[in-house]
């Protein structure tokens, strides 16, 4: 399908009966089918993404009143990463086959969600970006998007990235470059974290690290601070930042060359 051929469409009804806003094309029937950026409404929620002749493929949400899925959709079901939010709570996040979860690894980013929280930024989550030409998803972001407060200063990328090729990139950066210390959830079950330069890793990092580096706690390792703690409890107690460290001090890492997909 020729990006010429291609329009937008106010919401109309579809052949199966159910409403479409977005990108598409005409077929040889005269009926309208979904191809590029676009949302289908259904019976008590709906599902807006990446089309590719009237199927959802590529990065999109699958929204209820209640819960809602960010992930890889192929052949309209969830196929590759992905993350359920109940109510508002992170309640799975790992790799789906025709949606259901095979490995669950909340654990690997539950801290960083939480790290969301702290941003306290009332802003719409869901931010999708696609090609100006070909009107196809190259990006779903859940989180907080960076916008431009002055000339000099902008805020941050907080969230979850969902890209075209199936992976997911996890962390905060200062541009939509993905240069900083992240996660890269690869297409082919492969977990990469560390420290990238626009995309490529140039340091593996330990999980544990990371997370001290997010939330400016210390290491048990290297940090007087710790045996001051031990002595002095209700100092380790009062220190909000322990608090946090406690709470994730024991996720399992990240095994490197490590195939997560079942």
């Amino acid at each position: 399908m020729e990006t010429k051929d291609l329009k937008f469409t106010e919401r109309l009804t579809l052949p199966d009966g159910h409403d479409y806003l977005g990108w598409g094309y005409t077929d040889s029937k005269g009926n309208f089918v979904p191809h590029g950026y676009g949302k289908t409404f259904y019976d008590g929620y709906y599902v807006k993404g990446n089309y590719i002749d009237g199927e959802v493929c590529g990065p999109a949400i699958n929204s209820h009143n209640y819960y809602m899925y960010t992930a890889f959709i192929k052949n309209n079901r969830v196929n590759g990463w992905g993350l359920c939010m109940n109510s508002g709570e992170l309640a799975e996040f790992g790799y789906y086959k025709n949606s259901e979860i095979q490995e669950n690894l909340i654990d690997f980013v539950s801290w960083f969600v939480e790290k969301m929280k702290e941003a306290a930024r009332d802003e719409d989550m869901i931010t999708i970006y696609s090609h100006k030409e070909t009107h196809q998803v190259t990006e779903l972001f859940f989180g907080y998007p960076g916008k431009k407060i002055s000339e000099q200063i902008y805020t941050a990328f907080v969230g979850f990235r969902f890209k075209a090729d199936g992976s997911v990139w996890v962390g905060t950066t200062g541009s939509r470059k993905l240069t900083g210390t992240l996660l890269h959830f690869r297409a082919d079950g492969f977990i990469d974290a560390g420290k990238f330069e626009d995309g490529v890793l140039v340091e593996r990092m330990e999980l544990q690290k990371i997370i001290d580096d997010y939330f400016g706690t210390w290491s048990h390792e290297d940090d007087d601070l710790v045996f001051l703690a031990d002595i002095f409890g209700d100092m380790k107690k009062n220190n909000p930042r322990a608090a946090i460290r406690e709470q994730f001090r024991n996720v399992k890492d990240i095994i490197p060359n490590h195939c997560y997909i079942k």
